[in-house]
């Protein structure tokens, strides 16, 4: 509304010209950001001050204007999230100490350092004097004993200034890891604080970037100090979590590395340390979800591994272990949802249970509440697998106690922005289990919800990536249900989720993950249009999907991701598709110079089209001969059963027009819907028999609802999910 963009130019800091447009040069950047300053005394003061730095960058000369400082852009933060103020004010406390601590730390090594020098030179010297008071005594052999006390005496001297030294040496290393211990500490607490509250991604950033200078500037006044290097680690650690929000996947991923190489540098130098395992395996446990959501399932697997065999160790040892048995259910957790992903159901399972166990165990008996938020995420991970191997009853009630659970989280703390984004995501979950049994409106109703909780957190944290991405997902969850109810409902979710990911994907071109959502959703916009016959429209978001992924190969190189790969094979026959319908769908003749592969892809539109324009006749030959190809393909098959079950949707709002609206079937009329309802339910029985993962799709099939109202479509659905839980276990 016109006074919120009044208030966006009055309280909101400008968006950096460069996150736009990485093409701006930096001083024009910082030029335009002076004359945009929300506080006067940091703007121009004059129009003609303005035009004289343009006129010095114009000319290449050096400009007045000076970027904001860490400091400046940590208070604009504290503007921007008035809740934050107090953890703000922790942060101002903290880089004090970062710039003075370091500093006063740097200072007292260093006189630490020349006294322990001193007492080393003091040391020398006595032995020195030793031995020339020994020599002194062998050569005059006179008062040998007066001068061999004399020698053991200066010995005594030297060997206790080397005690000295070597005691000064070890207080001031240890008074330095001490230091920065309390100071990694410090960081630590204050990060975790602002993690879960919203708008503070650039405030995060801006205090980890500055501890590790703080860091970094007290090293290289130090001698090497494991501790210190340690805490630099997981410095390195923290920053990675926060490009992941602020959705900079490649930066995310040089972070981790860094970390990792620390560690294992660490590990080199002090084998079988417990806690550089730990820190290794969360290393390992980061670099495979990267590699998960860039779809690079070897690499996930690799890393997982990795992780899941140093706390398997640990535990071996040691039962009770809590870190050890968080991270080793996380573990669980993590290749739950790669092995759901890849079909292998049975395993999945495993791992979901291994987690959930220990999961509950960790929440009766912790009181922290990253305990009770690790179960609520087992439990959706748990209620997945069950779902896919269509135990609904199991994953119902996983899901219901997950939302109660995810509620009673919020409940405690309704401003932490992570429980809200897990209970979004947990409405999501029942959401979608409802619209698998067909219960579309009570599925629309939690996606309504889901999405309600999604936008709330994104119009607070605006710069989360992770947040814009939750409210994408939301938006075409809720279209996905709303293609069996309202077309045009639909059509405005998807619209909706595709604007939020392109722009996540222009400010993180390298994200597979990002050029993935985009493509997915374009996707689902142009099946939405070719279901209506909106060819064109259609051909339009093929086009699109094929723009993001050119994008994407142009900012990563050859594209390599299999799906994707195939995806894009498979864009430039369904654009010629769409091309072709658009002026000769019904025109055979048109298609003889057209590839073999396109033909086939017009023929199972063309017969869908007939059936939708109300030619069932025509409709019914044209599915009769799809399935009488030797062998038909699962895209044959899925054609025929969409346009057998297209026509008993329009058998009967036809003879409810004719009939005029409440009348029953007329015998001819009732005949003629049976005889479409057998045909559609025995296409798509070899469907099913001959693809069974295609089953898991079978709810998004939106030809396919005028048969779920029929028991003996039901019946036969029931009949071969049976068989294939049963084969699966």
């Amino acid at each position: 509304e016109p006074h919120m963009g009044l208030l966006q130019v009055e309280l909101d800091e400008p968006r950096a010209p460069r996150r736009l447009n990485d093409a701006v040069p930096v001083d024009l950047e910082t030029i335009c950001l002076k004359a945009m300053s929300k506080s006067p005394e940091r703007r121009y003061q004059s129009a003609r001050e303005f035009a004289d730095d343009l006129r010095r960058w114009l000319g290449g000369e050096p400009i007045v204007a000076r970027p904001a400082g860490s400091a400046e852009r940590l208070r604009r933060g504290a503007r921007r999230n008035p809740r934050g103020a107090t953890l703000t004010a922790a942060v101002f406390g903290l880089l004090a100490t970062l710039t003075v601590g370091s500093s006063v730390a740097a200072v007292w090594i260093g006189r630490e350092q020349a006294r322990t020098e001193r007492q080393r030179i003091d040391a020398v010297r006595a032995g020195e004097a030793a031995k020339r008071s020994a020599e002194a005594a062998q050569l005059a052999q006179q008062n040998e004993a007066a001068q061999a006390q004399l020698a053991r005496d200066a010995a005594e001297s030297a060997r206790t200034a080397e005690e000295k030294a070597t005691s000064l040496a070890k207080s001031a290393s240890d008074g330095r890891s001490v230091a920065m211990d309390s100071l990694s500490a410090l960081v630590g607490k204050v990060y975790d604080r602002l993690g879960d509250t919203a708008g503070t991604v650039k405030l995060r950033e801006e205090l980890v970037q500055t501890a590790i200078d703080g860091l970094n500037r007290v090293s290289q006044n130090a001698e090497k100090d494991a501790s210190l290097d340690r805490n630099v680690m997981l410095t390195h650690q923290r920053l990675g979590l926060i490009y992941i929000d602020a959705g900079r996947t490649a930066d995310a991923i040089a972070q981790f590395q860094r970390s990792k190489d620390l560690v294992e540098r660490l590990l080199a130098a002090d084998p079988g340390n417990a806690i550089l395992e730990r820190d290794l395996a969360r290393a390992f446990g980061k670099l495979g979800d990267i590699a998960y959501h860039n779809l690079d399932d070897a690499a996930a697997e690799d890393n997982y591994r990795q992780a899941q065999t140093i706390y398997e160790s640990h535990l071996a040892s040691d039962p009770e272990n809590v870190p050890a048995r968080d991270g080793l259910s996380i573990t669980h957790n993590n290749f739950t949802r790669l092995l759901e992903r890849q079909g292998k159901l049975a395993a999945a399972r495993g791992h979901a249970e291994s987690s959930l166990a220990i999961a509950e165990e960790l929440a009766a008996s912790q009181s922290d509440g990253r305990f009770q938020r690790g179960l609520v995420v087992t439990l959706g991970r748990v209620g997945l697998v069950c779902e896919r191997q269509f135990d609904f009853d199991a994953a119902e009630r996983h899901y219901r106690r997950q939302v109660e659970l995810a509620e009673q989280l919020v409940a405690r703390d309704p401003a932490n922005s992570t429980w809200l984004a897990d209970l979004s995501i947990t409405l999501q979950n029942l959401s979608k289990l409802r619209e698998r049994q067909w219960e579309f409106r009570d599925a629309a109703e939690m996606s309504r919800k889901s999405l309600a909780l999604a936008e709330a957190h994104a119009n607070r944290d605006p710069e989360n990536a992770v947040a814009q991405r939750n409210l994408a997902v939301a938006y075409t969850s809720l279209g996905d249900v709303q293609v069996h109810l309202d077309a045009d409902e639909a059509r405005d979710s998807f619209r909706r989720a595709i604007e939020i990911v392109k722009e996540q994907a222009q400010r993180d071109p390298t994200s597979i993950q990002k050029a993935a959502d985009a493509i997915e959703f374009c996707s689902k916009l142009a099946s939405l249009e070719s279901r209506a016959g909106r060819y064109a429209e259609a051909a339009t978001w093929i086009r699109h999907g094929q723009e993001q992924l050119d994008r994407l190969t142009a900012a990563t190189g050859e594209l390599q991701v299999p799906s994707l790969v195939a995806w894009k094979a498979a864009s430039v026959e369904e654009l010629a598709m769409f091309e072709t319908a658009v002026r000769a769908l019904h025109d055979l003749d048109a298609w003889r110079e057209l590839p073999p592969a396109v033909q086939s892809s017009l023929e199972r539109l063309r017969a869908i089209d007939l059936a939708r324009t109300g030619r069932h006749a025509d409709a019914a030959g044209a599915a009769e001969k799809l399935l009488m190809k030797q062998p038909p393909s699962p895209d044959d098959q899925a054609a025929a059963a969409s346009v057998y079950a297209t026509c008993v949707r329009a058998v009967a709002r036809l003879a409810a027009t004719a009939n005029g609206g409440a009348a029953p079937l007329t015998s001819e009329q009732a005949a003629q819907r049976d005889g479409y309802s057998r045909a559609a339910i025995e296409a798509a029985r070899l469907l099913f028999q001959t693809n069974p993962p295609v089953m898991h799709l079978e709810y998004k099939i939106v030809e396919f609802d005028p048969l779920r109202t029929i028991p003996a479509y039901a019946s036969m659905l029931g009949e071969l999910r049976h068989e294939a839980t049963a084969g699966s276990k």
